[in-house]
């Protein structure tokens, strides 16, 4: 629960078992239950089935892989990375980094004219915060 960003842990049937504050506050679930039953998803809300399908290609792998999709946080629409790792017992741990800030200042470079390279090179040194470099 110490993570400021939503945290999810799945079980061997890659539905989420585990959660943190963050998550249900970005979906706005009263608790873990109610996430449970009804199947609340933060990133692929309008089709939880491929949520499990990613969760599944990763523990398939057995490695770490990040994807970068849109979820919808405490009402707003982010750009994320989405990240799942394969865990002991065919479970995954999974956290979401939101790049909305970061995919906007790029939008603006662009829209401001900056060189294509530059641009590339900025988007590819992304500095994740401290307890990002811990996990990954």
């Amino acid at each position: 629960n110490s993570f400021p960003f939503p945290v999810w842990t799945r079980n061997s049937e890659l539905q989420i078992s585990n959660c943190n504050e963050a998550y249900l506050k970005a979906t706005h679930a009263e608790n873990l239950n109610e996430v449970v039953n009804s199947n609340i998803e933060l990133v692929y809300d309008q089709d939880p089935r491929q949520a499990k399908v990613f969760a599944s290609r990763v523990r398939s792998a057995g490695k770490m892989k990040m994807i970068n999709e849109y979820a919808v946080m405490s009402g707003k629409r982010r750009r994320v990375e989405v990240f799942e790792i394969p865990l002991p017992d065919r479970q995954t741990f999974g956290f979401v980094n939101d790049i909305t800030p970061l995919q906007e200042a790029l939008d603006e470079m662009k829209a401001a004219g900056l060189d294509a390279e530059i641009i590339g090179n900025v988007s590819e040194k992304k500095d994740y915060p401290i307890y990002l470099r811990g996990i990954v």
